[in-house]
């Protein structure tokens, strides 16, 4: 349908056409290092984590400037899981670790916005509340472009949807008036509202 196509030329790592702005500054025509130095965090659906490395090596490699005490707080008190695997190499984590991973990296910097592309996939229900509430308390810190299939999850922290099909808006508007038309949700998206 084309979210992380949408992702990826917001971030100017795939080609893209159009206008995109950020705090009122046309960003379209910047590199990715520059888009993600203004202030870009971005999440990957695949995680993309260094298998390689350590969870510490990984989050050393992810801030943009020097460490602030406060974010590094609340990556500790949302993913108290990391703290404890931080001599871990990263690729023998579970999905759901890396998952929390790859946001803790995002959440290390000080964004002006962050791209999150398909955080819960494939994610154990308990997990997609983890990373839910993780999600939800970012939210409260800086805007979140996210991209997600689980009604449950949108409902619980969209204020405002956009569905995709074939590449183009098929509908954009608030999420609560979405979600509480059913016919509308089964019809753009083939399932019936929240499964939870």
């Amino acid at each position: 349908a084309g979210k992380t196509t949408t992702l990826r030329a917001l971030l100017g790592i795939v080609r893209r056409a159009g206008r995109i702005e950020l705090a009122g500054r046309p960003i379209q025509a910047e590199p990715t290092h520059r888009i993600v130095r203004a202030g870009i965090g971005y999440v990957p659906e695949n995680r993309e984590v260094f298998g390689g490395l350590t969870v510490a090596q990984n989050l050393t490699l992810a801030r943009r400037d020097r460490s602030d005490p406060a974010r590094e707080r609340l990556v500790a008190e949302l993913f108290p899981e990391l703290a404890e695997r931080r001599d871990q190499p990263a690729g023998t984590l579970s999905g759901g670790q890396q998952q929390m991973l790859a946001l803790a990296r995002a959440l290390l910097n000080d964004n002006r916005a962050l791209l999150i592309d398909e955080p819960t996939k494939g994610l154990a229900p308990r997990v997609v509340d983890e990373v839910a509430d993780a999600l939800a308390v970012a939210a409260e810190r800086v805007p979140i472009l996210l991209v997600e299939q689980d009604l449950a999850v949108v409902a619980r922290l969209a204020e405002h949807v956009v569905v995709l099909a074939e590449g183009r808006v098929a509908h954009a508007g608030p999420a609560a008036d979405f979600l509480a038309d059913s016919a509308q949700v089964r019809r753009l998206l083939g399932v019936s509202g929240s499964r939870r």
